[in-house]
């Protein structure tokens, strides 16, 4: 770790043309400096996306509580989403100012801000889904069906699932870029087990609240940002893989 952050500090001095790191840079090339601004990249989005992780945990579990009509608890966990929220954006602008002032000297640069801002989005559709979470919680008590609380339990752990296998597809990108690939490619398979519980859900959400159109309106907007945040998810894998698939040919 500390490795990565002198030679993340390094590769700013350089970028900002300081004299200290002028010396340093004499004996190097210009690929050790690409290499250094890959790893420091890789870490940078391993933060955010750990992050990342947290806002989007505690938002599913925010969706099972609601579920379990727990209502206290889920205006509680808003707070920490939004904040987890919050600071995930903040990682995210720091990570495209460092794209920015790598240039075009990085290749690939767009495949990283690309990932970046996939991964900030999911952190977005975090904070909706509990924001929204408390909004229909304040309209009162709603027993939902046996079979419908387990099908949308079910696709909530489904995209837990495929979000920590895209954190270590991001983990193993700069020690085992082979190992990420067959992560980001498992990202994809259960992206697809999502897609089926969603149509499920669709025509389920509709039977469950036809009695009230707000709440109805509501659960299925939660419902569709699950499942916009699993294909946010496999997109990000996607950029992944292209990122390990390149590491591996070079």
């Amino acid at each position: 770790m500390q490795v990565v952050i002198e030679a993340s500090a390094l590769i700013y001095a350089l970028l900002d043309g300081r004299p200290g790191a002028l010396k340093v840079a004499e004996y190097w090339d210009a690929s050790t400096e690409l290499t250094l601004a890959e790893i420091s990249l890789a870490e940078q989005l391993l933060v955010l996306a750990r992050n990342v992780n947290d806002a989007l945990r505690d938002a599913i579990a925010s969706l099972n509580e609601f579920l379990n009509m727990d209502f206290n608890a889920v205006k509680q966990r808003s707070s920490k989403v939004r904040g987890y929220k919050n600071g995930a954006e903040r990682i995210k602008d720091r990570i495209i100012e460092y794209l920015a002032r790598l240039g075009l000297s990085l290749p690939l640069r767009d495949v990283y801000r690309q990932l970046a801002l996939q991964l900030d989005r999911i952190a977005q559709n975090s904070d909706a889904i509990a924001y929204r979470l408390t909004v229909i919680a304040s309209r009162g008590e709603k027993r939902f069906t046996s079979a419908f609380v387990t099908r949308l339990r079910e696709m909530g752990d489904l995209v837990l699932r495929e979000y920590e296998t895209l954190l270590n597809s991001i983990r193993m990108l700069q020690e085992n870029p082979r190992r990420s690939i067959d992560e980001a490619r498992r990202v994809m398979l259960l992206e697809d087990e999502v897609d089926q519980r969603y149509r499920t859900l669709e025509v389920d959400v509709l039977e469950e609240l036809k009695d009230d159109i707000i709440k109805l309106m509501i659960m299925r907007e939660i419902i569709d940002l699950v499942e916009d945040t699993a294909d946010v998810i496999k997109d990000a894998a996607e950029n992944i893989l292209f990122l390990a698939l390149y590491k591996v040919t070079r």
